[in-house]
């Protein structure tokens, strides 16, 4: 396991988590906000609960997790198979981790990224969710993205929403990878968020 994740299970951010989830097998819903203590640890206890059909996590209070030695394993995730709906506030997501989650999230319907990030590298997984409707990707002013997922997408694709930043396509090559929204035939929507407004 690559050092920045080396966490142990035994972290006391993560004990009131585990008292709370362990066990549980009804749970199909959960909500994570100001999430202080969440951690690697604390998202092992997540991908445990396999009823899950819904996660909205928050790592707001836990901004330092973007650094690259820093970073947070989401993989654990990937085990959630039943989860048509998850939400990412203030995480950095690195490849790695979100390959595992395209590859695995196979119902995955609704996927927001909101003030949350990931790299160039994980963009070309989104196209594996092949369920997925619902995209937005909203990231934090501080961090450099484009459109240029949009190439990987396919006319396999059902999409019916899209969401992203104007920023994102301030630069030539995103600005010709936006038209590969054109190949899903199923888009009814596409919301583009400016600074100081949204164009619908």
């Amino acid at each position: 396991m690559d050092n920045q994740w080396q966490e142990t299970d035994d972290i006391d951010d993560c004990s009131g988590l585990k008292r709370i989830l362990n066990g549980q097998n009804k749970v199909t819903e959960v909500y994570i906000e100001e999430g202080w203590f969440v951690n690697s640890a604390s998202l092992k206890v997540l991908g445990r609960i396999s009823t899950l059909t819904k996660l909205e996590l928050c790592c707001h209070n836990r901004a330092y997790h973007s650094d690259p030695e820093t970073c947070f394993d989401f993989r654990p995730l990937h085990m959630l198979v039943k989860l048509n709906y998850l939400k990412f506030e203030c995480c950095y997501i690195s490849d790695v981790s979100l390959k595992k989650l395209c590859e695995n999230l196979v119902n995955l319907q609704v996927l927001l990224f909101d003030e949350s990030s990931f790299e160039d590298g994980g963009m070309e997984s989104l196209y594996m969710l092949k369920n997925l409707t619902k995209l937005e990707i909203l990231p934090p002013r501080y961090h450099y993205m484009t459109t240029l997922f949009f190439k990987y997408f396919t006319p396999v694709m059902v999409l019916k929403e899209i969401t992203f930043n104007h920023s994102m396509c301030n630069f030539k090559e995103a600005k010709i990878q936006v038209g590969q929204l054109n190949c899903i035939s199923t888009l009814m929507k596409i919301t583009i968020y400016s600074p100081k407004e949204s164009i619908h």
